[in-house]
């Protein structure tokens, strides 16, 4: 059985070059450490593309992030020219492309959707570690309307899954973990705080069910829900008829209204997660 070692420095000694490393040797070592995905946070701008209505343009700022083991930087907005729209809309897919082969980089890049009665955000590339291999890493999305010359704020959404360190190859992990979302305010009442904000006032319990898509590891989509009723109090999340939330899947930050809310769905375990359901519920005030 072949022995094998990398990455070194070439010895003197040595006129082989053992223990120097190819791409592909590199990704797949570095990508069982590290997940692919944007340095931060969903809180900050770093990498989070969007659109300004300056023409058929979406910009994308400064940023970090991991590609399938290899690092990407980028110390300037960049401005990405989208196609203009046809008789139907489409969406495009903004992604930091890393290839290898003849081209042994990674670049920001607009994949063009297919212009559809209901459009849906192109395939993302994912290709194993191989000499000539692809890999996309989802940024946002950008839906192009029929015949549009202007693309605004409100054309691109946030599709950015965020590094970290993996811990699914770590010995002695539990298999499974129970889902753990918080979604509270900071301060601390005393009960006269809380007896006078809810005095005279009824709280009920506004519920229903979105949908999630297949997700590939590392992908996140936002979902968006609506319901009746004003002052949201809180929120929380379930999987179907109770059941506990799949556990391959993690909630991320949620924004919440008057009349509808929504949330981040992130897949990080390593595999595909098949489309499934998530059921909501928000407290409000009863206003009737």
């Amino acid at each position: 059985m072949a022995e094998r070692s990398y990455p070194f420095v070439k010895p003197a000694s040595q006129s082989t070059g053992y223990g120097t490393t190819t791409d592909a040797e590199y990704s797949a070592m570095m990508s069982k450490i590290v997940l692919s995905g944007v340095v931060g946070s969903s809180a900050d701008s770093k990498l989070k593309p969007f659109g300004d209505s300056s023409g058929l343009f979406v910009k994308v700022p400064a940023g970090e992030a991991f590609t399938r083991g290899h690092f990407y930087t980028s110390d300037a907005t960049i401005t990405l020219p989208i196609d203009v729209g046809t008789s139907m809309p489409r969406l495009d897919a903004i992604v930091i492309r890393m290839q290898y082969g003849s081209i042994n980089e990674a670049r920001i890049y607009v994949k063009k959707g297919v212009p559809a009665a209901t459009p849906v955000l192109p395939a993302i590339t994912q290709d194993p570690p191989t000499a000539s291999g692809t890999f996309e890493l989802l940024l946002g999305s950008v839906a192009v309307a029929a015949n549009s010359s202007l693309i605004t704020a409100a054309n691109v959404v946030d599709r950015r899954a965020f590094t970290g360190l993996r811990f699914d190859n770590l010995p002695g992990m539990p298999a499974t973990f129970p889902p753990a979302i918080h979604n509270h305010d900071t301060q601390y009442y005393t009960q006269a705080q809380i007896d006078s904000k809810l005095m005279g006032r009824t709280m009920i319990i506004r519920t229903g069910v979105v949908d999630v898509p297949t997700l590939a590891n590392n992908a996140t989509t936002n979902v968006v829900f609506h319901h009746t009723g004003v002052i949201v109090y809180g929120f929380t999340v379930r999987g179907m008829q109770g059941t506990p939330l799949d556990n391959r899947l993690s909630i991320g930050q949620n924004v919440l209204n008057d009349l509808d809310g929504g949330f981040s769905v992130a897949n990080r375990s390593g595999s595909s997660c098949p489309a499934t359901q998530i059921t909501w519920a928000v407290f409000v005030e009863d206003t009737r």
